[in-house]
């Protein structure tokens, strides 16, 4: 009597498995109802059919899990790459931003700031708002500039003609 290979997780088709040797072995000892040689080669057959699904499925669960393994390693890769290029992006962004920065204080008429500089702000001084606004010569940059301080400047400039 041949043996199927049985293997781990495929419970139905062991199961099966089983039960078609169980048969065979009672129709081979079986007294009452003696088996037929085509009964036992149909058993046998069917028994080696099995086996042979069960290697073939084995197989499409190792292509399964190696292709799986595959994609995450891709997925890390993609990953690190766009962290990367997001970072690359961040350093980009506030280096045109201290740039840009740079330009709109040239324009009026001021030096680079030193980081944590508060002069030429709204929470600087008062005299430091006339001041900026008077050094600004482009009628425009003046008007936007004042619209954009009003507040601040109305009230440094209140507090300067007080004196």
């Amino acid at each position: 009597m041949r043996m199927a290979w049985k293997f781990l997780n495929i419970g139905k088709a062991n199961a099966e498995i089983d039960r078609l040797e169980a048969e065979l072995a009672a129709a081979k000892t079986s007294t009452t109802a003696s088996p037929t040689p085509d009964k036992i080669a149909a058993l046998e057959k069917r028994i080696d059919d099995l086996a042979a699904s069960i290697a073939t499925l084995g197989e499409s669960v190792a292509t399964l899990e190696k292709s799986a393994s595959t994609s995450a390693d891709s997925f890390k890769v993609e990953i690190a790459r766009l962290d990367k290029s997001f970072a690359d992006f961040q350093t980009s962004a506030k280096e045109i931003g201290s740039r840009l920065a740079a330009e709109i204080t040239a324009r009026q008429g001021q030096g680079p700031l030193a980081p944590g500089s508060t002069a030429g702000t709204q929470s600087g001084g008062g005299n430091d708002l006339v001041a900026q606004y008077n050094a600004i010569t482009d009628p425009v940059a003046r008007t936007e500039w004042y619209r954009k301080n009003k507040v601040a400047y109305d009230a440094a400039w209140t507090a300067a003609n007080r004196k």
